[in-house]
């Protein structure tokens, strides 16, 4: 397995406390495909799509906090008429990466990431931040008007004279509306 882009060294940087530093990062991005779409109609990053991670870096005593900002391509399919659209997303995280043991006790601690051998792995911050932010149902444009239920035409291309079925269980107030009580005049 090749070393992710994303490994950092910091080492010079944890000597003294306080320290700060940025870093320009690219490269593949979610080689183990964990978000990558898993069907049709999900959204997702598509297998060896390209990232570019703008890092800050603010050491302090036991550890690191790192802010982060990637831009990444993502792939999915419109919620309406299923056609493939694509984006570029953007994403924002700010997280602690601690010492074993210093400020990281807990190894289930869910609330900050590992330093190990003075590197930091930002993959799988990058991969939270890239979740949260993947839509979850796009649309190829705001006004879509999706696929005709009945007949599967797209409207956003064609048109088509599909009158939608009445309900059987409102059937019988269709015959409402048409006497004179429905107008408006005065019932005695």
């Amino acid at each position: 397995m090749a070393l992710s882009p994303f490994v950092l060294h910091v080492a010079r940087l944890r000597r003294q406390s306080g320290a700060r530093t940025q870093e320009l990062l690219e490269g593949p991005f979610d080689p183990e495909e964990i978000l990558a779409p898993k069907g049709e109609g999900e959204s997702g990053i598509a297998p060896g799509t390209p990232a570019t991670v703008k890092a800050t870096l603010h050491s302090f005593e036991g550890g690191v906090m790192v802010a982060v900002t990637v831009d990444v391509p993502w792939v999915g399919c419109c919620r309406r008429c299923g056609v493939p659209i694509k984006g570029e997303l953007h994403a924002f995280m700010k997280e602690r990466y601690c010492e074993p043991g210093v400020g990281y006790s807990d190894p289930d601690d869910d609330e900050s990431f590992r330093i190990e051998d003075d590197t930091l792995d930002l993959t799988p911050m990058l991969i939270e931040a890239v979740a949260l932010e993947l839509p979850m149902a796009p649309l190829c444009r705001p006004d879509c008007a999706g696929l005709c239920p009945h007949c599967g035409v797209d409207k956003n291309t064609e048109s088509c004279s599909c009158e939608a079925p009445i309900d059987p269980r409102w059937a019988s107030l269709s015959g409402l509306g048409t006497s004179s009580e429905a107008e408006g005049e005065p019932v005695e």
